[in-house]
């Protein structure tokens, strides 16, 4: 009896702490200013880059003037900003675009909403969750939603 417990225990836990093994990102030429893209007959690269800002690069204090008056100073502090890449690579037609309706796109992000962020290992760890991660173009609302399948990495940096 106790084994069957902590068995349904164990498994109502991970049904609902699973998430859907998809995510869907939707971009559209507005919010997405680092963006490359290349192709030729055999081979379409697209890269996405996203920086997310942990920390302000500005210190603010209090301080004095020569004259001995207060005053708030400015610091402008070396800071690291963490950096993502978003790779979409589709070579002799291994990785295509595919359609896909509202209705299966369960855990949707707008990529505009991915430039607010500003903790690092947490985008990370939450994005590396998923088994597979789309970049969507949304040219307007009536628009088909053309998903395609990215590889997500942290870039090495400072």
């Amino acid at each position: 009896m106790k084994t069957l417990q902590i068995f349904l225990l164990v498994f109502i836990s991970n049904a609902f702490s699973q998430t859907d093994k998809d995510l869907f990102i939707t971009y559209n030429n507005g919010n997405l200013k680092s963006r490359t893209v290349a192709s030729d007959k055999n081979i379409t690269i697209e890269i996405f880059k996203l920086q997310i800002q942990t920390e302000s690069p500005y210190k603010y204090i209090l301080g004095f003037d020569k004259s001995g008056n207060i005053q708030v100073e400015t610091q402008i502090l070396g800071v690291s900003v963490p950096s993502f890449k978003f790779t979409y690579l589709d070579q002799n037609g291994d990785n295509p675009e595919k359609k896909v309706s509202g209705k299966e796109m369960k855990n949707v992000l707008e990529f505009s909403e991915l430039q607010k962020l500003t903790n690092a290992e947490n985008f990370y760890n939450t994005l590396n969750k998923f088994e597979n991660i789309y970049f969507i173009y949304l040219e307007n609302d009536t628009s088909p939603l053309i998903a395609k399948k990215v590889k997500f990495e942290r870039e090495v940096g400072l």
